[in-house]
């Protein structure tokens, strides 16, 4: 959400690219660019206004959360 994406760039910036690595659910060597990463969805969110919504289910229930929100 707009209020927890800060907080959680905060809290990766913090860390080495090796303490990202061991974070649950991150892909080993995702720790170097999810920073740079979680930035660019933070300046899109703020940019487009639109909210961002992570989910473990599949492009078919992005894209139809997509259109239900107009975003």
């Amino acid at each position: 959400s707009q209020v927890a994406l800060p907080g959680l760039v905060t809290t990766l910036a913090a860390l080495s690219p090796e303490e990202r690595n061991g974070l649950p659910g991150l892909e080993d060597g995702r720790g170097e660019i999810i920073l740079a990463g979680a930035v660019i969805v933070q300046e899109l969110q703020q940019a487009l206004a639109c909210p961002v919504f992570v989910s473990d289910a599949g492009l078919l229930e992005g894209i139809l959360l997509s259109g239900a929100t107009g975003c």
